[in-house]
Parts: C-alpha cells; sequence; structure tokens
C-alpha cells in the first residue's frame, strides 16, 4: 500500500510538472503611473511634431466659425475667408499656390462672388503680363545672354575692389529691373564667388578671416567667418537685386500685384502704365540703391575713412586690379563670340522694352493708338515678344536650305529660341495662382463691402487714438 501511496505521489508531482512547464504562472508587476503619463505625453507630442499642419488644417477654419456666426452678412463671410487664408499663408499649413485657390472654393459656396467672377481674378491682364515678363526673363536667362552682360560691365567699369562692388552692383540692379529678384541674385552670386576666390587664390584679398595664431587651422575649419569685403559684396547684391525691382513694373511681383489692384479698385483709370512707372521710380531707385552702395563701402570697405584698418586691406594695387582683370577676360574668353541665340533674344529683348515704351508715351502717339481704338496693354506687348521667341529659331542654319553643299543643309529643324520644355521646368506657375488669389481677396472684399466695414472701424480707432493725444497734450 506504501508503494502504492508512493506511486500516486510520483505521478501527481509529474503532473504538477507539466503543468507548471504547460501553462506559466503570471506574476504581476507593480506599474509606474508617472512613467506612463510621461510616455503618452512624449507620444503626443511626437504626434503633434508630425502632423501639426494636417491638425491646423482642420481645427483653424472651425476656430474662426464665429466670425461670421454672430452676423452672417457678406462682409462677415469675405473676412472669414481672410482670415482662413492669412493664416495658413503665415504658417505654411498648406502650399503657398494651394492656399490662393480656396476664393476658387469658399467664395461660390458662401454666397460672397460667383464662381465666374473669381475665375475672372485669376487671369487678369496683370497676371497674363507677369506670364510674358517670366517667359522674356526664362529665354534671356535660358541663351545666357545675362552673363555676357554682366561681364562686360563689370570690365567696363573697373576692377578694383570698389569699382568691382560697384559694377556688380550696377548689373545686378539692371539685371532685376526686368527679371525676379531672386533670379537676379542667383545670377551674380557665382559670378562673386568666383571673382573673390580667383583673387584669393593670387594671394589678393581674402575670402574669409584668418587667426594668425592657428594659421591654416583657422582657414579649413567649419565655422569660417567673411571678411568685411566679402560681406559688402554679397549683401550689396542682395540690396541691388530688391531694390532694382523697383525700377520696372515688371521687375517684381509686387509691383504688378499694385498694378493688378490699383486697376481693380480703379477700373476707370488710365491704369499703371509701364513709361510713367519708370520715370516716376528709376530716379528714385538710382538714388536709394547708389546711396545704399556708399554705405555698405564706408562701413565694410572703409570708404572716407582711409586710415582704417578696413580701407587698408582693399590696398590692393595695380597687381590686383590685374588678376581680376584677367579674370573677367578669361571668362568673357571661355564664353565664346556672340551666338545668333544670344544675338536674337537680345532683340527680342530690347523690342519687348520698346513696345512698353512706347504703347502710350504721351507725348507722341503710340504704336497701339496707331492700330485700334480698342484698349491695349502692357500684356499684349509682352505675348508679342513670347510668340516671337517661340517662333524664331535658335540655330541660323535654315538659311542654308537651298545650298549647294549639302553637309551645310539642316537635317532637323532648329529649336526656337526658347521651347515650352524650358518653360515648364522654370516657369513659378504658383506665383500666377498666388497674384490671382489676392486680386480675388480684392475683388470679394469690395463686392462684399468688407473693406468699408475696416475703414469704419479703422475710423473708431482713430478717433481713439486723437482723443488720448489731446489728452496728453491737454
Amino acid at each position: 500500500m506504501k508503494l502504492e501511496n508512493d506511486d500516486v505521489e510520483d505521478a501527481d508531482s509529474s503532473n504538477f510538472v507539466k503543468q507548471s512547464r504547460a501553462e506559466p504562472r503570471i506574476v504581476p508587476v507593480k506599474t509606474n503611473s508617472l512613467g506612463t503619463v510621461s510616455s503618452t505625453g512624449n507620444l503626443l507630442f511626437n504626434a503633434l511634431k508630425i502632423y501639426w499642419k494636417t491638425l491646423l488644417v482642420v481645427i483653424y477654419p472651425l476656430v474662426l466659425l464665429p466670425v461670421f456666426l454672430h452676423n452672417n452678412t457678406s462682409a462677415f463671410r469675405c473676412l472669414y475667408v481672410v482670415l482662413l487664408m492669412a493664416g495658413y499663408w503665415v504658417f505654411e499649413a498648406l502650399p503657398l499656390a494651394v492656399t490662393s485657390l480656396i476664393p476658387m472654393v469658399l467664395f461660390p459656396l458662401m454666397g460672397v462672388l460667383d464662381s465666374d467672377k473669381v475665375s475672372l481674378c485669376y487671369l487678369k491682364e496683370t497676371n497674363m503680363m507677369f506670364v510674358g515678363g517670366l517667359v522674356i526673363a526664362i529665354a534671356v536667362e535660358y541663351s545666357n545672354l545675362h552673363t555676357r552682360v554682366a561681364l562686360h560691365v563689370i570690365k567696363l567699369v573697373g576692377c578694383s575692389p570698389r569699382r568691382l562692388n560697384l559694377g556688380l552692383v550696377t548689373v545686378t540692379m539692371f539685371v532685376s529691373m526686368w527679371i525676379s529678384n531672386t533670379a537676379a541674385a542667383a545670377m551674380m552670386i557665382p559670378i562673386i564667388e568666383a571673382t573673390l576666390s580667383e583673387l584669393e587664390q593670387q594671394g589678393i584679398g581674402e575670402v574669409y578671416e584668418s587667426n594668425d595664431l592657428e594659421g591654416k587651422l583657422a582657414e579649413v575649419s567649419e565655422g569660417k567667418r567673411p571678411t568685411k569685403t566679402t560681406m559688402c559684396y554679397y549683401i550689396s547684391t542682395a540690396y541691388a537685386a530688391s531694390i532694382g525691382g523697383m525700377g520696372c513694373i515688371v521687375g517684381s511681383g509686387t509691383n504688378l500685384t499694385f498694378k493688378g489692384l490699383y486697376e481693380t479698385i480703379f477700373p476707370d483709370s488710365p491704369g499703371v502704365e509701364f513709361t510713367k512707372w519708370m520715370i516716376l521710380n528709376v530716379p528714385l531707385m538710382l538714388i536709394i540703391m547708389y546711396a545704399s552702395v556708399i554705405w555698405l563701402q564706408f562701413w565694410f570697405m572703409g570708404s572716407f575713412r582711409p586710415n582704417s584698418l578696413d580701407a587698408k586691406k582693399i590696398r590692393v594695387g595695380t597687381q590686383g586690379e590685374s588678376v581680376a582683370r584677367k579674370l573677367i577676360a578669361q571668362k568673357i574668353q571661355e564664353m565664346g563670340p556672340m551666338s545668333f541665340h544670344e544675338k536674337a533674344v537680345g532683340l527680342c529683348f530690347l523690342l519687348s522694352i520698346v513696345l512698353w515704351f512706347f504703347r502710350k508715351p504721351q507725348f507722341i502717339v503710340g504704336w497701339a493708338e496707331l492700330i485700334t481704338e480698342h484698349q491695349v496693354r502692357d500684356a499684349t506687348a509682352a505675348l508679342i515678344v513670347v510668340l516671337l521667341l517661340f517662333v524664331i529659331p535658335a540655330k541660323p542654319d535654315f538659311i542654308y536650305i537651298f545650298s549647294n553643299d549639302e553637309s551645310k543643309r539642316p537635317k532637323v529643324a532648329s529649336q526656337a529660341l526658347v521651347t515650352w520644355k524650358v518653360i515648364q521646368q522654370k516657369m513659378p506657375w504658383g506665383l500666377i495662382f498666388l497674384l490671382g488669389g489676392g486680386f480675388a481677396l480684392a475683388e470679394a472684399s469690395k463686392v462684399s463691402g468688407m473693406n468699408h466695414m475696416i475703414a469704419e472701424h479703422l475710423r473708431g480707432l482713430l478717433r481713439c487714438l486723437s482723443f488720448t493725444l489731446w489728452l496728453s497734450l491737454d
């Protein structure tokens, strides 16, 4: 019996071992509530950091709903759209061009403007002039004519540090009158960089400040600091690209935006004309530009301070001028003779200036008035040149089509001065929608009465300010 009991006990123990192996026991673990809260907070923070734009797109319109819910009029509904687009633009929750398309959706749905009227704002005459000016600028850049002009002007002005800076500024300002400020700066920066690097290689001047105690180690360190002369070149170029844009109506998107808004608010006015704009703004542009150059050279190059350290650093002598002149001449030589492509684009560019200037010059009868009694604006002149750029071939091999020499006859047609593929790649299409969105807001604020509502509120604010000023003076 005892053996039987022992066998039963052994069987029970073996069964217990098997059960313990098959079903492991779960031991409760004490959790830290503070650690759980902190990990959850980190997850929420990471989610907000990743998806904050999406949350802003969804939540911000809901936050703005009280703007027109308490007073559901057309003016407040327009104000709602303006505030919504302003928030999206400031935080870039959506691409700027996509945000500019919001009026096309909300104005018709909210009863502010019809779809037809909103659509017309995106293809106004100003937008077409903007497109024409950009195509002409792209054609100049595509032919590389702008680089040749820049190098020749620098060579003409002189190659001492101050004259070189003056020449670069002048070229940037002139180029920026006809193309965008960004494109003008992007064109000139590589020229400045190559010139300064060559001067440094010849032992004339320094691009970066060097520590005499550390020698070469300071020059190759990552935290290099540019010299004052280098800073003067780059800062003055940025100034010139911005200031030059005010000299011509097509030189900056802000000019065209003003033109479109002015002609929308005052439809019966003569409009902003190319000739009058240049007569008014070119003298102002020159005064601001060269006053800025004098100040920058005084601050960075020691102008009017002959005994200063800055003035002594830029005294490179005739050797430095000859090196800079040699570099400019070398770059001109590398470009080779002026091609037919460059000449044709240059003539088209000059033609656009002539057409813009003499469309309605006031002192004589303009060419548009001689052709038709209908109103012809600057966009028509720009698009005439655009059509020519797509018609005129880039190579003059067509003149040998009937040549007796078979080797001279063209096998395929030459490309035009500019191709649509190049336009597609370099045209900032988003800016066209951006202009259209601004014009749609202006039109809606006018039709809905939002501009008068804001003016009334500002009038009350001015009264409060005048009363406060009266009390302070009393």
